[in-house]
């Protein structure tokens, strides 16, 4: 079997031979990327760090992290079918990293860092200060986004 254009060519070959007994085509819908998504979610309610579609397999590939588990979610993307899904533990960012990435997103310095849990959802918590100015900012502690 083999897919190209949304279309699925089937081709039966002679075992001995080699030669071509039958050949057949159809089209078929393929999942859209967002189809891909909401059928992983559907199963890993999570926060979606990646959806990534691989034309040659006709697979979409989804990351997921839920409870500090990465979930890698390998989908058909004719059948929707869930063909493989990958657990993988996640550690936190080091305070380090956070810090980095705090000192990207504003200028000043890094006077606290807390790890806390907040709406389920494990969060780094910076306060910043230049001049006479303090600002919070929050990052997920596991893919570094900053949250609001």
């Amino acid at each position: 079997m083999i897919l190209k254009d949304s279309i699925q060519y089937t081709v039966t070959l002679d075992a001995f031979t080699g030669k071509v007994v039958n050949t057949s085509q159809q089209a078929v819908k393929l999942l859209t990327r967002q189809d891909a998504k909401d059928l992983a979610l559907a199963t890993y309610a999570g926060k979606v760090r990646m959806v990534e579609y691989d034309q040659n397999a006709a697979i979409f590939t989804v990351k997921i992290i839920k409870d500090n588990t990465e979930y890698t979610v390998t989908i058909d993307a004719v059948s929707g079918e869930i063909t493989h899904v990958k657990q993988d533990k996640l550690q936190p960012l080091t305070e380090n990293a956070v810090k980095v990435l705090a000192l990207k997103h504003q200028e000043g310095k890094v006077e606290h860092i807390e790890l806390i849990t907040e709406n389920s959802i494990t969060v780094y918590v910076v306060t910043l200060v230049s001049g006479s100015k303090q600002q919070t900012l929050k990052f997920d502690a596991y893919t570094g986004q900053e949250c609001s």
